[in-house]
């Protein structure tokens, strides 16, 4: 009867989580963040063409990976996208539709992934058989708070409110892992099921094209036992089979022009900081050799030996303190003094690493601790880091510490009723007080304060142009702007076929000077000669303030939501 009741609260509790989560990640949802940013856009419009043609902005047919800003994402994102737009219409809530349901299926599924570990484990089993109520109860417990802190901690929050690559690829995983454990402990059959979710997360964000392997590598080592235990070897022969279809697609990935490309965009070997740290190795090297220390120079100032350096520190910052706990700098992936995890969950994840290594076989630590290390690996070889997005994967690791840490401090303080309910109301205020702090910083001061880095205006603009533009002949829109086509294509929801007859996207690249259509010019403003012959041409400009000679009265002006100018449209009254 006991253990009845028991299940009937954790029931309940999953559906008051699911409330929870559901109600933090979709209120406001199509207007917090204020605006899309070029990436959503993108995604938008490009899953609009080919929902509609076939064909994404460039006229490539059902392509394989997304161009759009010339950075070839995956393209997992945008072809759900099409769908969630043939599903509720072509509006922004559909482009972050997925993102959010993501966001919401990660924090369900990260609870049955916490009780597969807990199911796995010898020691687990054997406590739950000596005491199966206050044990079992202990586990499940972890796994509850791991979900309900993942449901309200900022950093995966923050990626579940916007089209974001990352949190969707991170749902895949987690489910990828989960589906494993669960086919090779109960159901074999299911075990293909996981490798095919796998290469799903490693076709939705490059940074899991990396760790998807690794991780599978691992899986298959902890469960090895296991698998050559099992008499029905089909299941086991297809997922082997698909796992190296998998791991041949990303090897081809690897040497494609396409994805080169988009590694030396983003590759931190190619950054003036990184050139600045090998010249001066290399001014170091001269004077080692000048001074007869050559040997020592091939050691200390090799090339290969700078390079280790600078990828073993982009690995690293991304463990620091600051990073995860007191940073909120990255205006696209912070809310105004929020950092990514809550300052509190620094105290209990030491507490949760040292239960999980004395309560749990060292094959499941290890994967966990294996699951967190790997996580930074892509991230650590490319520009500007540490980056929320590209080690996301690792979120789910410090959840499970910060939960197991949580329950560990429970079970080993006094068993006095007054010191339990205070340590249990002192958690509860933590979570309490955390939570509420980040959602009004988020729902009140993020849009104020953070509107000019989502590019808010683009929408405001289209609108206003789209209104007027039967009264002039051309309209040029300046690529200062950052990436203008795609915000107009999107936003006045422009015909893809007709686009792609009048040529199509030339380039998305950063500045591109020829994309054109209808009366749309986008191209830089020059101010010495583009404002001659105003009376003649009738030409629209839409551009940054300073993009414009001084004197001059906009005809209208567009402001970011705290009243700073955004973008001056000016016409030839501007000069009267």
């Amino acid at each position: 009867m006991a253990i009845k009741t028991g299940k009937t609260v954790f029931f309940i509790g999953i559906c008051l989580l699911f409330i929870l989560a559901l109600f933090i990640r979709f209120w406001h949802f199509s207007i917090n963040p204020p605006s899309l940013d070029w990436d959503e856009v993108s995604f938008g419009y490009n899953a609009y063409s080919i929902l509609k043609t076939g064909r994404d902005e460039f006229g490539t047919y059902l392509p394989r990976y997304i161009r759009s800003l010339d950075d070839y994402k995956m393209p997992l994102y945008t072809y759900l996208t099409a769908g969630s737009i043939a599903l509720f219409g072509y509006n922004d809530f559909a482009v972050r539709f997925f993102s959010g349901i993501f966001g919401l299926g990660t924090v369900i599924v990260l609870y049955f992934l916490v009780q597969e570990l807990t199911n796995r484990s010898t020691i687990v089993r054997q406590k739950v058989s000596a005491q199966p109520p206050r044990v079992l109860i202990m586990f499940r417990l972890i796994a509850i708070l791991s979900s309900l802190l993942l449901a309200i901690v900022p950093w995966h929050v923050q990626f579940s409110r916007f089209a974001s690559e990352a949190n969707s690829a991170l749902f895949f995983l987690v489910c990828g892992v989960t589906i494993f454990l669960y086919a090779i402990r109960k159901r074999v059959w299911v075990l293909p099921l996981s490798i095919i979710i796998f290469a799903l997360s490693a076709y939705t964000y490059r940074s899991e094209e990396v760790i998807v392997p690794l991780l599978i590598i691992v899986l298959i080592n902890l469960c090895w036992n296991e698998i050559k235990r099992i008499t029905n070897k089909t299941p086991v022969i297809i997922a082997g089979t698909l796992f190296t279809l998998l791991i041949l697609l990303i090897a081809s990935d690897a040497i494609s022009p396409i994805v080169n490309l988009r590694v030396k965009g983003t590759s931190v070997f190619d950054t003036g900081e990184t050139n600045a740290i090998l010249l001066a190795n290399g001014t170091e090297r001269l004077l080692d050799i000048s001074q007869g220390k050559e040997i020592i120079s091939k050691i200390f100032h090799s090339y290969h030996f700078s390079i280790a350096q600078i990828i073993i520190k982009g690995y690293l910052v991304h463990f620091s303190p600051t990073f995860l706990f007191t940073e909120y700098s990255q205006r696209l992936y912070h809310t105004p003094f929020v950092a990514l995890l809550y300052l509190w969950m620094i105290f209990f994840i030491p507490i949760g690493i040292y239960y999980i290594i004395q309560h749990y076989p060292k094959s499941i630590s290890r994967f966990i601790f294996f699951w967190l290390f790997i996580s930074p690996i892509p991230a650590s070889v490319t520009r500007d880091v540490p980056q929320p997005a590209r080690v996301l994967p690792m979120l789910i690791p410090i959840i499970i510490f910060v939960a197991s840490g949580i329950i560990s401090v429970y079970e080993n303080i006094s068993k006095k009723y007054i010191v339990r309910y205070s340590y249990i109301a002192i958690v509860i205020l933590c979570i309490v007080f955390s939570s509420i702090k980040y959602f009004h910083q988020y729902s009140t001061h993020l849009p104020y304060e953070r509107s000019e880095d989502w590019i808010y205006g683009r929408k405001e603009l289209v609108d206003y142009v789209e209104t007027n533009k039967a009264k002039y002949n051309n309209i040029i829109i300046s690529t200062r702007l950052e990436w203008p086509h795609i915000f107009f294509l999107y936003y006045s929801k422009y015909d893809p076929a007709a686009y792609l007859r009048q040529g199509a996207t030339v380039s998305g690249g950063w500045g591109e000077q020829r994309n054109r259509y209808d009366s749309y010019e986008f191209r830089a403003i020059n101010r010495s000669t583009d404002f001659r012959n105003l009376n003649v041409n009738n030409i629209l400009y839409a551009g940054l303030p300073d993009e414009f000679p001084e004197k001059i009265k906009p005809l209208y002006i567009i402001r970011y939501l705290n009243g700073k100018p955004a973008i001056w449209i000016v016409d030839k009254t501007s000069f009267l």
